[in-house]
């Protein structure tokens, strides 16, 4: 399996969870957002999330970002079948990778979304990913 590279996808100046997207997941968010997300729904929970921390919506009845198994977690909202499928980088919680997407049929997983997330899991487990930045070498500045 190849490494998957990640992008940080800045959705607000301070975050509590950074975002960082493989550039698969990228292009099937701005797909979704295009066509199916017209009042900006997802995108705003996102940024909502992101900007209070992703641990923060990990509890509750319904909640947007929720744990599945092997370390990997799917964001969501009610009104979508949309799911952002990644994992944290650390037990700190501070970065999410986000290295794939999917459309659930249902309320339930399908056998083929299993295996989708069986696979995160394993690039999770191998660190099979790597951060990419546009900042030449040098260490991010704390803001």
């Amino acid at each position: 399996m190849a490494t998957c590279e990640v992008f940080e996808f800045a959705l607000a100046e301070r975050c509590q969870t950074r975002l960082w997207f493989s550039e698969k997941a990228s292009k099937e968010l701005v797909r979704f957002l295009k066509r199916s997300d017209p009042h900006k729904a997802f995108i705003k929970r996102l940024k909502r999330c992101s900007e209070n921390g992703f641990l923060n919506f990990e509890a509750g009845e319904s909640p947007m970002v929720k744990p599945e198994w092997g370390g990997v977690y799917r964001f969501g909202i009610l009104e979508s079948l949309f799911r952002l499928i990644g994992f944290y980088e650390d037990a700190s919680k501070q970065s999410f990778i986000v290295i794939d997407t999917l459309m659930k049929r249902g309320q339930s997983l399908s056998k083929a979304d299993r295996a989708r997330i069986d696979e995160i899991a394993a690039i999770k487990k191998g660190r099979l990913w790597r951060k990419v930045t546009d900042e030449k070498d040098f260490p991010r500045l704390a803001r």
